[in-house]
């Protein structure tokens, strides 16, 4: 996946602004796809010198002119293609996963800290999904409540996944204060049903 299908996905639902798209950004597909405003802006233009998108400029006498973008036929059929097309996900990077890799250099407290500073982060985020999820949207058509499912569901992964990686945190972190570290890989490898047990 790219930038270049996330934002011909929010232009098939109609012309928008640079600044329209990013707004949607941060509202609704940050969770999955975050996107700077200057990324944005030089894939748009990329996606016009390439014809999937057409542009016009409407000009403001008291502000900077506006650029508005729309599907063309080319990136109608671009994004078709990539919504039917099976995609290999990208092998997962984690900074933090590899800083914990080889924390068996540092002492416990310096590893606690660097997990605990993820954990705050991990649970801002997923409060932020949670208050988007509070949201009140009605669809107007069984076509509309369809669109709305599939852009929820994704809110949805983002929550559990959150839920799922702060909950493996804070029982890292809670192995590392009883010092399972002596045990080696068995205080390190647990069984999912022994983390529910646990709870």
């Amino acid at each position: 996946m790219a930038l270049d299908h996330i934002l011909l996905g929010y232009l098939s639902r109609g012309p928008q602004t640079g600044y329209d798209l990013k707004k949607q950004f941060d509202k609704s597909a940050a969770h999955f796809w975050p996107a700077r405003q200057n990324q944005i802006y030089r894939t748009l233009t990329r996606l016009y010198e390439e014809g999937h998108i057409s542009r016009q400029i409407v000009h403001q006498l008291d502000r900077p002119n506006r650029k508005i973008y729309e599907m063309t036929e080319s990136g109608w059929e671009m994004l078709r293609s990539w919504l039917c097309q099976p995609i290999d996900e990208p092998t997962w990077r984690s900074h933090v996963i590899g800083q914990l890799f080889f924390a068996g250099a540092v002492d416990d407290a310096s590893v606690i800290s660097v997990l605990e500073e993820r954990l705050l982060h991990l649970r801002d985020e997923l409060e932020h999904y949670q208050e988007l999820a509070k949201e009140e949207e009605i669809a107007s058509s069984p076509e509309e409540a369809r669109d709305l499912f599939f852009r929820w569901l994704t809110l949805d992964h983002g929550i559990h996944t959150h839920i799922a990686s702060i909950r493996w945190l804070e029982d890292a972190i809670a192995r590392i204060r009883s010092k399972e570290h002596a045990k080696g890989k068995a205080g390190a490898l647990r069984k999912p049903d022994d983390a529910e047990s646990s709870d």
